[in-house]
């Protein structure tokens, strides 16, 4: 793939530059993911998001690194050279097996979650055909609100390889990338390898990382993003005097850019980030940094977070009249700053995320322990205000599904290492520790602000990364003294392989299901949802009457991209009558489609009649799989 190949080029080049290899690898995530991004930007702009430009673009990518990498090869042969760490061969092959096995089943992995369906996928379709990003009129107001950072990438390799059989990907590549990026981050905090190696595992080993290399989902993906921010904030951290050099000016702006793209990727990220940056600035004023050089490297970093989301607010301002658009926080943020109903909200999220069908009983002492929490506050824990749904914890193999996938090993570990903390056991310099709890600060500020759902634990995967490190990176400084320490490192490797067996094993089996229940050979966009009867009768009615026009009036959160693959002989689809009063003036006046498909709407009847633009649709098909499928053809155009 080409994208792959030219980030393995800017990777070889940052090694010929004499870059050490966990900076060169750092800048070549960086800098592939920036490039992507801003040529979805320029080419949309321009109306031509397109295979051909696409394509031309990153082999001239790949033209230009190749040339930069044979002029003066000679004189710098000697620099790209890696190190090999033949102590741990070992443990490298056991860590790359697993990182090759979860690639290879993103690879064969079908889009078939809810989310893919209803709006991730879809949106990717719609910019192909409009060759734009710019937003459009849809029934799903996600498909516009949401971060689409991933969408991009996934975009660029649907436009590369002509098809969907490897959007998954982008997710897997994640799921690998991120592990060389804590590692990395933990051999630059000075941890030793073989604790450096153990953060590795005990990623790999994440259920949620697990389930989501083998989705479209996007939290996996913003996980990468963070680790990459957390990379560049180390070289501020460990920089004892802030000069005003090229040097700040590229820090701040690399650090710049990954906020943006955290933002753009997912924005929870930035509570974390913001915390953070603000115990940053707090720190090199105790050590007296000279200000204009603070001031500086702020200023840049600000300016270029403000500039790398700019596409996007001025998308937001064209529509919605402001610079984000307000349903972007609805039904995700909490609606109240009463902090009983806040705290209580807090225990739910960080409740759901230690949850593990791995203990007997536990879950039910967790929801115990949420109606004493309700009693002791006088509050109401399933408060609209807090929650969209009642509170409850899924067991058995619900724990680890793409969407609420648990991570218990990660908290426990996290109450532990502030135990060794507070008992001394661990003896690192304060600058680590305050990161370290300033991250605890940004999980338990997430935990707050997001309403809850069963979901939204998802939405913990950035914070369990950067906590990761900590961890492997205090344990290994517990003092050798203690003779329970290797026996304290062999459980929490238990129980990383048992929290990853399961979610492994849930995932593989999923990956099954997605293929045994495809009746025509033909990849399965139903795996989750049997409803794939009620799609190939109007594909076959639309093939039929040799439709190229289509119109979707489709309900809310309904399975729009099957649509797509299924009716790929059509010129155009596009979104009628859309209920959201910002978005239907993005509506085309001048679409006239030739017929309409109803899906989510209410049941129809044969010969119901709906007008659209001044022209007459009557309901001439109805799926035998279920009134609510209809296709309604246009009287005259």
């Amino acid at each position: 793939m080409l994208i792959i190949v030219a980030g393995i080029l800017v990777f070889l080049y940052g090694l010929k530059q004499g870059k050490i290899c966990g900076k060169a690898f750092a800048d070549s995530i960086w800098f592939t993911v920036l490039f992507a991004y801003i040529v979805t930007e320029t080419c949309s702009s321009m109306r031509m998001v397109n295979r051909t430009t696409i394509v031309t673009i990153w082999i001239c990518l790949i033209v230009l690194l190749l040339i930069l990498l044979a002029v003066g090869r000679k004189k710098n042969i000697g620099i790209v050279k890696m190190e090999l760490d033949k102590e741990n061969r070992g443990i490298q092959l056991f860590l790359g097996m697993i990182c090759i096995g979860m690639l290879a089943l993103s690879a064969i992995s079908i889009t078939s979650n809810w989310d893919s369906m209803t709006y991730h996928m879809p949106r990717v379709m719609h910019w192909i055909q409009n060759k734009s990003v710019d937003f459009y009129a849809t029934s799903e107001v996600r498909q516009i609100t949401s971060p689409p950072l991933a969408e991009y990438m996934i975009m660029h390799v649907m436009l590369l390889t002509s098809s969907d059989k490897f959007v998954c990907m982008v997710h897997g590549m994640s799921y690998v990338l991120s592990a060389g990026l804590i590692y990395s981050i933990s051999i630059k905090m000075k941890g030793e390898k073989r604790y450096a190696y153990l953060a590795v595992f005990l990623f790999l080993m994440m259920p949620p990382a697990i389930a989501e290399a083998v989705t479209t989902q996007n939290d996996l993906f913003s996980a990468l993003i963070m680790l990459l921010f957390f990379y560049y904030y180390l070289d501020f951290a460990y920089k004892s005097d802030l000069k005003i050099s090229k040097e700040i000016l590229a820090l701040s702006v690399k650090l710049g850019t990954t906020i943006a793209l955290g933002y753009l990727a997912k924005p929870n990220v930035l509570i974390i980030m913001a915390i953070l940056i603000g115990y940053l600035g707090i720190n090199k004023i105790w050590k007296k940094e000279k200000l204009k050089n603070m001031l500086f490297a702020g200023i840049v970093g600000i300016t270029t977070a403000v500039i790398g989301i700019c596409p996007f607010m001025i998308k937001s301002y064209k529509v919605y009249g402001s610079l984000f658009p307000s349903s972007q926080t609805e039904g995700i943020m909490v609606t109240t700053w009463d902090i009983r109903l806040l705290t209580a909200n807090c225990y739910k999220n960080l409740a759901k995320y230690i949850s593990t069908p791995l203990v007997p009983g536990i879950n039910n002492f967790l929801m115990k322990v949420s109606h004493v929490i309700g009693s002791v506050f006088r509050v109401d824990i399933n408060d609209p205000a807090i929650s969209t749904m009642e509170f409850v914890l899924p067991d058995g193999d619900k724990a680890y599904q793409q969407s609420m996938a648990t991570n218990p090993v990660v908290i426990l570990l996290c109450f532990l290492v502030i135990l060794g903390i507070l008992l001394k056991k661990c003896e690192k310099p304060k600058l680590e520790m305050g990161m370290f709890f300033c991250t605890i600060l940004g999980l338990l500020g997430t935990c707050m602000v997001s309403k809850w759902s069963p979901w939204k634990v998802r939405y913990f995967l950035p914070f369990s990364v950067v906590a990761v490190v900590f961890v492997c990176v205090f344990i290994g400084q517990i003092k050798n003294k203690f003779k329970w320490k290797d026996a304290f490192i062999g459980f929490i490797i238990c129980l990383g392989l048992l929290s990853g067996y399961g979610a492994l094993h849930y995932t593989v089996n999923e990956i099954k299901m997605q293929y045994e229940g495809d009746e025509d050979g033909q990849y399965s966009y139903f795996a989750n949802r049997h409803i794939r009867g009620a799609y190939n009768d109007i594909e076959d009615y639309v093939e039929e009457k040799g439709f190229r026009q289509i119109g979707l009036y489709l309900g809310e959160d309904r399975y729009e991209y099957p649509l797509w693959p299924y009716l790929d002989q059509t010129e155009r689809i596009e979104h009628v009558m859309v209920k959201d009063e910002y978005l239907q003036k993005l509506e085309d006046p001048d679409f006239a489609p030739e017929c309409i498909v109803s899906i989510g709407m209410g049941d129809c009847e044969l010969g119901q009649v709906m007008e659209y633009h001044g022209i007459i649709y009557r309901c001439q098909y109805l799926s035998p799989h279920g009134y609510e499928y209809a296709v309604f053809d246009a009287e005259e155009i």
